[in-house]
């Protein structure tokens, strides 16, 4: 039951944008201008240089890179393991501590010059570092203090990357034979990744105009009724993950009861909002999809969402209508992308 409840958040999570109930056009909402909108123009990243191809490549042979432990003083590149805990104000801060914390050596964490300072350290050392924090830092036990981090390291491995050979590609591409082609694939995918960046972008700004223009007259009790429970559902899952009371979950979040009762009402209204918009443009626009055209974008759909398959998604969405709903309202995002104005200087 857990593992349905996780894969189920993880889906509301993914789908954020997408939290519906199922719904129709009616009276219930007034559109705005959707066709023609004027947006700022998106451009992604102007050009995939070589330099961004190399340093996508670098991280997946970082994937695959070999560690081996040694006894040696740590250096550049080495993967260190460390135990270590922070105070301030020469108290202990509760929850800044990690056991069994790996870092490499160039890598910045934490900050800068955490990493750094491990060059030299051996496995059992032990040494103190300073760090100061901003007064605007986000957790209040250490902003605008000088926190102290006592460390001790725990191990030292020498990591070891793979050659980028042509024996090397075809084992991590189905595609690419050489060094040569695998770099022409990195980069094709760093591009279709920026076209997607884009198209994505410009879905959400043309639909918050959108959104903006429109306005809902009345909202139908059931549909706030169900968008509600889906989002006390969401947090049920949580405490549910935790073995918690509900109540309790609430207040480990540092969530008071009439907090979580606004956000709840404020995240359905929102919600509705956008599922009878949706709704109403496509009856405008004519946008019918028939239970073949459903069954093609649910399998676009369930790889977006990262299920194994249509079944699966539809096992763990809250209903088929709602998985429906998601679909019909990319649908008519995209068709209001392409119909709407890109501009360099949009008011």
């Amino acid at each position: 039951m857990k593992r349905k409840m996780i894969l189920r958040a993880a889906a509301l999570i993914l789908s954020a944008a997408f939290l519906a109930s199922p719904a129709s056009a009616d009276d219930n909402v007034k559109l705005g201008k959707y066709e023609g909108i004027r947006v700022q123009k998106v451009s992604g990243i102007p050009d995939i240089t070589d330099e961004a191809v190399d340093n996508n490549i670098q991280v997946i042979l970082n994937g695959f890179a070999q560690k081996k432990e040694v006894e040696r003083a740590a250096k550049e590149g080495d993967a260190v393991t460390i135990d270590y805990t922070v105070t301030a104000d020469d108290k202990p801060v509760d929850g800044a501590g990690m056991v069994g914390f790996e870092i490499v050596i160039g890598d910045t964490a934490l900050f800068s010059g955490f990493d750094t300072s491990l060059i030299g350290k051996k496995k059992g050392d032990t040494y103190t570092l300073e760090h100061e924090y901003s007064p605007s830092y986000g957790d209040a036990a250490l902003a605008g203090k000088t926190a102290v981090f006592n460390i001790e390291v725990k191990e030292v491995r020498e990591v070891t990357l793979p050659d980028l050979t042509d024996d090397f590609v075809q084992k991590v591409s189905t595609k690419s034979k050489t060094v040569d082609e695998y770099r022409e694939e990195v980069r094709e995918v760093l591009e279709g990744n920026n076209r997607d960046y884009v198209m994505n972008e410009l879905k959400n700004v043309v639909w918050q105009k959108v959104l903006e223009d429109a306005e809902v007259t009345e909202y139908p009790e059931d549909l706030l009724k169900q968008e509600k429970d889906s989002f006390y559902a969401y947090y049920q899952t949580g405490a549910d993950t935790y073995d918690m009371e509900f109540d309790e979950f609430l207040e480990k979040l540092q969530i008071s009861k009439e907090s979580f009762e606004q956000q709840a009402e404020a995240s359905a209204r929102s919600n509705v909002k956008e599922n009878l918009v949706a709704a109403a443009i496509a009856d405008e626009i004519g946008i019918k999809l028939t239970d073949k055209e459903y069954e093609e974008d649910f399998k676009a759909l369930s790889l977006e969402l990262g299920f194994d398959s249509v079944e699966a998604m539809k096992e763990e969405a809250p209903s088929e209508d709602y998985l429906r709903n998601m679909v019909l309202r990319t649908r008519v995002m995209e068709w209001l992308v392409d119909h709407c104005e890109q501009v360099e200087n949009a008011e």
